[in-house]
């Protein structure tokens, strides 16, 4: 067993985890950021946002994000119905000012690898393959948590402050029996990506475009190259009635829905 300091301890690093410890490190703090997984990885939550942009720009990465192999610009949304029947598109232009125009659609493994290693550039220390395991409380004050490295040996780190930025896991909500299901939320999710599929054409083609289902909705992220991806959020409900294998339910989901 060794024992670590850090001003600062990050669970995750995905884009939550890896800004904070940018900005952290960038005001004079000790970062440490504990990932699981090893980079570059798969990950849902490929179609940003506009105000991601200002943040791109403070962080001095926007021409980095723009410059990856498979970004794309990202105008606005369609929203369709299952058959097709009505469509909405929605502009970021014809926001109320100040309107940022377009956002960006990007592939997380790529994405996420590119803001981790801004945060080492900053001065953070990342641990790939480590992983939180209980926390170290003093009181009612959290001072330390017991993490597993990727060799299997244990090792306490001790901190002034805890980020928690494992995403769904919810790591510390999990451990402390702060996490409770939304009854309103059970969905499940199936996703891959595809090429040749169907896009509109001119500017909107950069579009995501949502296809509201009677079961839930998809997804369809267009990228820079010919790749889309495609996602079914469907009732727990619906997925459980099929009894077969994701690929399968998925298929349904699509014969169901014509606009998909």
């Amino acid at each position: 067993m060794s024992e670590h300091t850090c001003d600062v301890l990050i669970l995750g690093g995905g884009p939550a985890g890896s800004t904070a410890a940018t900005l952290l490190c960038e005001n004079g703090f000790t970062v440490t950021v504990l990932e699981r997984e090893n980079f570059p990885r798969f990950h849902v939550g490929e179609s940003l946002l506009p105000h991601s942009l200002p943040l791109f720009d403070r962080l001095g990465v926007h021409e980095e994000v723009k410059a990856l192999p498979h970004t794309r610009v990202k105008p606005g949304a369609f929203f369709a119905t299952a058959d097709g029947s009505k469509v909405v598109e929605y502009r970021f232009a014809e926001a109320f000012p100040p309107a940022i125009p377009h956002a960006y659609q990007v592939r997380r493994d790529e994405f996420d690898a590119l803001l981790l290693s801004r945060a080492q550039r900053a001065g953070a220390k990342v641990l790939h393959g480590w992983e939180a395991l209980t926390p170290q409380w003093e009181g009612k004050r959290l001072t330390g948590m017991w993490v597993r490295d990727a060799e299997g040996q244990q090792h306490l780190f001790r901190f002034r402050a805890f980020l928690d930025a494992s995403g769904q896991k919810a790591f510390l909500a999990t451990r402390m029996g702060w996490r409770f299901p939304y009854p309103k939320h059970k969905k499940v999710a199936a996703v891959s990506h595809f090429r040749g599929v169907w896009l509109p054409p001119g500017e909107g083609s950069g579009n995501i475009t949502i296809v509201l289902t009677k079961a839930g909705w998809f997804w369809f992220i267009p990228f820079a190259d010919d790749t889309v991806s495609v996602g079914a959020v469907l009732d727990v409900a619906f997925w459980q009635a099929q009894g077969k294998a994701p690929q399968e339910v998925f298929q349904r989901a699509v014969e169901e829905t014509p606009e998909a």
